[in-house]
């Protein structure tokens, strides 16, 4: 999505002032940014642009949910850190990469050569952040209890998120769309196929090895899973709300407040981007995380004038998805 680039430029140089209040309070008040109508047919965005410094901004499809893919990632980084602030969980702990936990992505840090590799806890978290591994999610999630995240992102309270699930358990799902088979076999083995179409240990639970899927496969199950499931899904409002309650924590007079926040904003630091406002001139830091699957490419992108105090100055969150999949798109 090369018009990402123009768009963070644009958002520096041109929007119109709305208010001195809390954003908190105002964001439902900002003007559309229109990028949706730029975009043309079949293409929704959803954006939310703000500068935290003069307070100018825009917003477009602000209570719409998205499918963001990765995304909800920072929500498992902040609740790991809630917990070693309350001295629920050991930074120290480690945890072995197991061929259970190996699912051969093509961008994968964890790879198959790391198996029987010992991983601490903070490891994890960066590696989920900063590379976007998804064995490393789903072994931190594991580790912390899928329902246990869950239960910190609802005592948020902040309405538009849906339920966060690991990658491993999202290739399951797709393939039993191409045969319900699926749901008995074990995330690992599935995750390899849907990814690289590795079929061992297949003939455990089918009489023949299943053809890998075409493209036109992978339009269908992607559709229906986006149209027929609520996981990794947010709406801009909901993201934009949190980052700037995370952002509140870095003034308040809560020191686990400090931390969850000031964890979560390094983490997101040390996410190398391109074609980001990072690439122009002045001194401008980003803090990233992106999610991305067939259809759908979500951007979350931290502003940051200082290193010295790291205190968000803005905040560029976009996500686009396709309304159909179809094999030109």
């Amino acid at each position: 999505m090369r018009y990402h680039f123009l768009i963070l430029i644009f958002f520096l140089l041109n929007f119109t002032n709305v208010s001195q209040a809390q954003e908190a309070n105002v964001l439902a008040n900002y003007p559309d940014c229109g990028f949706t109508e730029q975009a043309g047919d079949n293409l929704r965005i959803g954006a939310v642009l703000l500068n935290l410094d003069n307070h100018l901004g825009c917003i477009e499809n602000f209570d719409t949910k998205f499918n963001v893919a990765s995304v909800p990632k920072i929500f498992i980084a902040a609740a790991y850190y809630d917990w070693v602030a309350q001295g629920l969980v050991s930074p120290a702990r480690s945890l072995q990469f197991t061929r259970n936990y190996w699912m051969a992505g093509r961008n994968a840090c964890l790879t198959e050569d790391k198996i029987g590799q010992r991983y601490s806890y903070q490891e994890l978290v960066e590696l989920m952040i900063n590379c976007s591994d998804n064995a490393a999610t789903w072994m931190l999630m594991d580790a912390l209890g899928w329902a246990q995240v869950n239960a910190y992102v609802q005592d948020l309270g902040i309405d538009g998120i849906g339920e966060i699930i690991p990658y491993s358990e999202v290739d399951r799902l797709k393939l039993t769309y191409l045969d319900p088979r699926w749901a008995d076999v074990p995330r690992d083995i599935a995750a390899r196929f849907y990814r690289r179409g590795y079929t061992e240990g297949l003939l455990d639970y089918f009489d023949v090895v299943p053809a890998y899927p075409s493209r036109t496969d992978f339009a269908y199950v992607n559709q229906r899973y986006f149209e027929e499931n609520n996981y990794n899904t947010i709406t801009p409002r909901a993201l934009a709300t949190y980052i700037l309650r995370l952002r509140d924590g870095l003034t308040g007079d809560s020191p686990e407040a400090w931390f969850v926040a000031s964890s979560v904003f390094d983490a997101m630091l040390y996410t190398q981007r391109l074609y980001s406002v990072q690439a122009m001139p002045g001194t401008v830091y980003i803090g990233s995380k992106n999610g991305f699957d067939r259809g759908l490419l979500a951007e979350v992108n931290i502003l940051f004038s200082s290193l010295a105090e790291r205190i968000p100055s803005g905040m560029v969150l976009l996500f686009s998805q396709y309304e159909t999949l179809n094999e030109n798109n």
